[in-house]
């Protein structure tokens, strides 16, 4: 029996472990601790879009994004994930702003990605999470596997306030509902979804479902920097039976050519991990690998994303993308550049929102 062991913590600090049997691909809910930690990062604390491109090459999408994203975010994390298809590459991108993140970390999963795999878990494929939280209510509509839309709205907001806001609803849907709500409120969702299936969940359900990521969703969007992908294993395999046919080629020769075969193998070394590995120099600085990126690539979703400059320490509620318009609302202590409208609050804040076309 090989067993791992995970502990997701939410951003409350609770705390669920799992025992995952990696031959029977079977896991279960433990009382231990493990070393392996995943944290969830909360919805107003991430930035997560993804577009379509028909560039096929792996490793020239992968550098694009990370020279737009370190000019964009220089100090936050982030990470991408490429999703092939026959016909088209969806690029996946999450950016984790004003939020600390442990150092002991294993992985990270935002809060949307959460509630979507708790929603499986409970067996439905499509539906609406909602996440009832004492400083805010996160919403998610997940449809054919994948999420349609997110939204975070501040805690307390009545459930009519907030289906109203919401891009466009789609009524018989089932309803998982994250919180201790009362009775009344939890008819009202229902009443306002004409949902006939409404599941309940704790807080703890969260931390579970967060500690089951490095089992459903590993490579997605997890921030594991110190992994191979699988392109990269691949070719680290085709690279070390590389190395391993020469060596046996030069063990063979006759001594008086070993020296010089071994300056030669060097020069192949080189040369066949830069072709397994073309974003990573072997001698070449980093500005060379930039001087190498095509920038003139047609990325028009992340180079409007690019014109919004926000102040420090602001929300993000939401992020559209519609008929070539990025559309974002917020809530900062000073009203952003580029805003379309400036709402002032009680506390002193400023809702905004921001239109780049």
């Amino acid at each position: 029996m090989i067993v791992r062991y995970f502990t997701g913590i939410d951003d409350k600090g609770t705390k669920v472990t799992v025992a995952y049997d990696i031959l029977k691909k079977d896991w279960k809910e433990v009382s231990k601790e493990s070393k392996d930690k995943v944290y969830l990062i909360p919805a107003d604390r991430l930035i997560y879009f993804k577009e379509d491109t028909e560039i096929e090459n792996y490793n020239q999408i992968l550098n694009y994004y990370k020279l737009l994203l370190e000019e964009k975010y220089p100090n936050y994390l982030y990470d991408i994930y490429v999703e092939k298809s026959q016909n088209k590459n969806t690029v996946h991108v999450m950016v984790v702003k004003n939020f600390d993140v442990s150092s002991d970390y294993f992985a990270l999963d935002g809060e949307i990605f959460t509630l979507k795999r708790l929603l499986e878990l409970s067996g439905e494929k499509e539906g609406y999470v909602f996440n009832f939280d004492t400083d805010r209510i996160t919403c998610v509509l997940v449809k054919n596997g994948s999420i349609q839309y997110y939204r975070v709205f501040k805690g307390g907001e009545e459930p009519s306030k907030i289906i109203n806001q919401l891009p466009y609803v789609e009524k018989n849907k089932p309803v998982l509902i994250v919180g201790n709500l009362t009775k009344e409120l939890k008819d009202e969702v229902r009443f306002l979804l004409s949902s006939s299936n409404v599941i309940e969940k704790d807080r703890k359900s969260l931390a579970l479902a967060c500690a089951l990521k490095p089992i459903f969703d590993k490579d997605f969007l997890s921030f594991r920097k110190n992994e191979f992908t699988k392109e990269e294993l691949e070719k680290l395999k085709l690279f070390l039976v590389a190395m391993l046919v020469i060596y046996i080629i030069i063990y063979f020769l006759p001594s008086y050519f070993v020296e010089k075969k071994i300056k030669d193998l060097k020069k192949l070394e080189a040369k066949i991990f830069k072709s397994a590995f073309p974003d990573v120099p072997v001698v070449s600085p980093y500005d060379q690998l930039r001087a190498s990126v095509k920038t003139n690539l047609s990325f028009e979703l992340s180079k409007k994303l690019s014109q919004v400059n926000l102040p420090k320490n602001s929300k993000i509620y939401s992020v559209e993308y519609f008929d070539g318009v990025l559309t974002v609302k917020g809530e900062s202590s000073e009203p952003p550049q580029l805003s379309k409208s400036v709402k002032k609050t009680p506390s002193g804040n400023f809702e905004f929102e921001i239109e780049v076309k």
